[in-house]
């Protein structure tokens, strides 16, 4: 996960809460 940028986590994030 320390590899991914930020900005990726966040949108994975977002698209998780979407999904949920």
């Amino acid at each position: 996960m320390s590899r991914v940028p930020q900005k990726r986590s966040k949108q994975l994030l977002k698209v998780v809460i979407l999904i949920f």
